[in-house]
């Protein structure tokens, strides 16, 4: 069975040798801040929070950020662009932070990549505040056949079983969308260019279940 130590230092490494990797342009994040509709000097955590960019963004709109992140070296990339910020290295499914202490918590595109996605869940929901919401980012099973990350740990599902996921670890679903994946251009493997545009067409025009990722938003739910 694969350790929580050997992820790390999977992603350590990964982020030594290219911190790009797993961040999307600026511009592919504003969608999930719209769908969180912020408050400026609303206090937001960003678990699993990679080199920083989502948190930059969310800065530049005038929310206090936090972020998160396993690896080392994310962190530190995070921090020359985030000074201010405060960045922990920590597990997702052991935040660092008390009870309700967040207006909003994202997770974009990394639950799928733990090993107990629902202790994940669980986390979030408690350093939420009363009345604030979370935003996670999850892979459609649709696209497995080339979706493949190369992670350590990748789980994809459909529509209705991360749903499911999300409502027994505590979260009521507000508001699912569809997420077009990052830019056709993110990298220069043409096998990964052609799904990219076909993924970004079919997700246009086919209902949500279809997409290349779902978006949700939610908020706490009954008792965990």
């Amino acid at each position: 069975m694969i350790e929580q130590s050997e992820i790390k230092e999977w992603y350590n490494h990964e982020y030594a040798e290219n911190p790009r990797r797993f961040t999307r342009d600026l511009k592919h994040y504003q969608p999930f801040l719209n769908c969180l509709s912020p408050q400026a000097g609303k206090k937001i955590l960003d678990v699993s929070c990679g080199t920083g960019g989502f948190l930059s963004l969310a800065g530049k709109m005038g929310l206090r950020v936090c972020g998160v992140d396993l690896a080392n070296k994310a962190i530190e990339a995070a921090k020359k662009i985030l000074p201010g910020a405060e960045l922990k290295v920590a597990n997702g499914e052991a935040l660092p932070f008390p009870d309700q202490e967040f207006d909003y918590v994202t997770n974009i595109g990394s639950l799928e990549h733990y090993l107990n996605p629902g202790q994940g869940i669980k986390e979030m929901r408690r350093v939420l505040k009363k009345g604030g919401k979370i935003l996670i980012v999850l892979p459609n099973s649709f696209w497995e056949m080339h979706k493949g990350t190369g992670q350590r740990v990748e789980k994809l599902n459909t529509l209705r079983a991360w749903t499911r996921l999300l409502k027994e670890n505590g979260l009521k679903v507000l508001k699912i969308n569809k997420d077009y994946g990052p830019g056709i251009f993110h990298d220069h493997k043409a096998h990964k260019i052609i799904f990219r545009a076909i993924g970004k067409v079919i997700t246009l025009i086919l209902p949500v279940s279809f997409a290349y990722q779902f978006v949700f938003l939610c908020e706490a739910g009954g008792k965990q």
